[in-house]
């Protein structure tokens, strides 16, 4: 009987699809965490903006706001959005002829 170290064909093999695994597993953990969701600041913000544009349509017979500075003064909206703000910095911008508070995305950078 000779006494041999090391490791048999099969130890290996199973070391090397449990190394493979984990490292699958990481990948995609890692793959995962870089895909970024909305940012909850920005979809507020646009929606706060969009709701105060809709009551406004509502109190005045479906008229469009000529700027969101007049939703701010029928205190419908805090405070105008600035280029500085969430949904200002994602591209999100105001169009009196339709009505829309659009043009941007708020997807993490």
């Amino acid at each position: 009987m000779h006494d041999r170290d090391g490791f048999t064909f099969v130890e290996v093999v199973v070391g090397v699809l449990l190394v493979g695994i984990l490292a699958a597993i990481v990948v995609f953990s890692v793959a995962t965490i870089r895909r970024r969701g909305p940012d909850p600041a920005c979809s507020d913000e646009v929606a706060q903006v969009r709701v105060a544009i809709a009551a406004y349509r509502i109190r005045n017979n479906e008229t469009n706001p000529a700027t969101l500075a007049e939703l701010v003064k029928t205190k419908l909206l805090p405070a105008v959005p600035s280029l500085d703000s969430p949904s200002g910095k994602a591209g999100y911008a105001y169009d009196p002829d339709t009505g829309t508070y659009g043009g941007g995305n708020c997807r993490h950078a």
